[in-house]
């Protein structure tokens, strides 16, 4: 397990090198052309090419190896996110995005501090992307994951990584 844990976290710091996609979320090109001015906004993209350097990893265990076929049908990843203002504005500029573009809402979590949106996009009768906005605490991110995705094992990785706002994929299961 420790390996598993090593080699993502070691995909999540390398993902800040420049990656070539082969297909990306209309909503978060639209952000990202937005934003592409802002030196402060964080951006990483990890590609195909990252995710299947994963499964030549040798694993322990059948938990193990479900995280890892989920992550060997992940096509890519990217991420927008900034610190230390107001998040809210970038939020609704996100969900005005959202119009339009053929997601459905998954899930929503709102309290005081914190606001999630989750949204997927079907592809046939597979989900395609999973999109995810949130603001909080002065924070704002966006991501998308794209490929074959798989909640159930989606929620199993954010967890194990700890990834802030996947965890509540969690709740679905409930």
């Amino acid at each position: 397990m420790k390996k598993l844990l090593y080699g993502l976290a070691l995909c999540m710091s390398l993902a800040a090198l420049p990656q070539y996609l082969v297909a990306q979320s209309a909503v978060m090109a639209d952000l990202e052309e937005m934003y592409m001015d802002d030196d402060d906004m964080i951006r990483v993209s990890v590609s195909q090419q990252m995710f299947q350097l994963f499964m030549e990893m040798d694993v322990e265990d059948e938990d193990e190896q479900e995280i890892l076929e989920a992550i060997a049908k992940i096509d890519g990843l990217k991420v927008l996110a900034k610190d230390g203002q107001s998040g809210i504005t970038y939020f609704k500029a996100g969900l005005a995005k959202m119009k339009g573009k053929g997601y459905e809402e998954l899930m929503s979590f709102d309290n005081k501090d914190e606001k999630a949106r989750f949204y997927i996009k079907k592809d046939g009768d597979k989900i395609g992307e999973l999109f995810m906005l949130i603001s909080g605490n002065n924070e704002f991110a966006a991501m998308t994951l794209y490929g074959d995705i798989d909640l159930s094992s989606i929620a199993k990785i954010a967890k194990v990584l700890q990834i802030r706002g996947l965890d509540r994929l969690e709740m679905l299961n409930d």
